[in-house]
């Protein structure tokens, strides 16, 4: 089917939402918004507000949605979940920094124990031939190193890697090394660090086993490439759904996670609850999880849908200690 559906001028875009439903009693202020953001991006935002088309008779499809709107549904609501999704992006960033800068602190220090160098050693490390690329000359290590040395030549102008470079042989140490790394560096070589010193870090972070640590540092560092480039939360289900919890082996404070329905394990508050529990236990002075309850609660209590359900949030999950708490002083 070729896409033949004509360019709209602001005001047409306005009428359209009209014509189908939607409550728009201010056009000057819908425009505005319209002009700030787009529309194909709101769009995202009140596909939730669509009627649902009755189930196909022939192929029993269900889910679809129809291009009316729900009665009552307004552009003021659409925008309150925009806005909130805004605040849920930022204040998820903050969190996934402090979990960042944490996970790098934790392999710098217990990787460099081992040797200043370690990171650039396979024999030090979890790899093997076993590892090679399929159809490739490298193993998994060997391309994650070529990437890292791309980050360096990237990061040439920092002061600390010019003093590596004029001062020694240009090779950085371990603890200088995690700091040229982003997120997603840092976290392939935690899956190259040897099973005892990836245990170390786990529990500093409040984990009984170094995998969920992995899976869970893979799905946050999703979470943190959708925030950070603007991408939709709320209402996201991840594509990187994260190990799933186990009572028994986790701190107790996100031990709700294990009687949680699988499906709503790639839901965002999944995703908060781990990252919140992370920074509990390897960051305690942080208010973090504090502040993504107050920033959560404020929406929830004031949304008339069912936003509650289609982020995960699970029933009573206000009281929980995770949210509580009080930072440490």
């Amino acid at each position: 089917m070729i896409y033949d559906k004509p360019h709209l001028p602001y005001d047409q875009q306005v009428r359209l939402l009209q014509d189908r439903g939607m409550v728009i009693p201010d056009h000057a202020r819908a425009i505005t918004e319209l002009k700030r953001t787009g529309y194909y991006r709101l769009s995202a935002y009140w596909y939730p507000y669509r009627r649902l088309r009755p189930p196909e008779p022939a192929s029993g499809t269900t889910g679809m949605r129809d291009d009316t709107f729900i009665d009552g549904t307004t552009f003021s609501q659409v925008i309150a979940v925009y806005t909130f999704d805004e605040k849920l992006r930022s204040t998820l960033l903050e969190g996934l920094e402090i979990f960042e800068i944490a996970l790098r602190s934790r392999i710098a220090y217990h990787l460099g124990k081992l040797d200043p160098f370690a990171y650039l050693d396979s024999a030090l490390l979890k790899t093997s031939e076993a590892d090679r690329i399929r159809g490739g000359a490298h193993t998994q290590h060997e391309e994650w190193l070529v990437r890292f040395r791309e980050r360096c030549e990237e990061s040439r102008s920092e002061d600390y890697v010019r003093h590596f470079q004029t001062k020694y042989d240009g090779k950085l140490p371990t603890w200088v090394a995690t700091e040229v790394m982003n997120f997603g560096m840092s976290t392939r070589l935690l899956s190259f660090v040897p099973d005892k010193i990836q245990t170390k870090i786990a529990r500093e972070f409040g984990i009984q086993r170094p995998g969920d640590l992995l899976s869970w540092s893979r799905t946050l560092n999703g979470v943190r490439n959708h925030c950070a480039h603007h991408g939709r939360i709320w209402n996201r289900r991840l594509t990187v759904a994260p190990a799933l919890v186990h009572a028994n082996r986790v701190d107790e404070r996100i031990a709700h996670l294990a009687h949680v329905d699988r499906a709503d394990a790639n839901k965002i508050y999944y995703s908060a609850a781990l990252l919140a529990c992370a920074i509990r236990n390897a960051a305690p002075h942080s208010n973090w999880p504090r502040t993504f309850r107050t920033i959560a609660l404020k929406f929830l209590n004031e949304d008339s849908g069912s936003a509650s359900s289609v982020m995960g949030f699970p029933d009573s999950w206000e009281h929980l200690d995770l949210w509580t708490e009080e930072k440490q002083k």
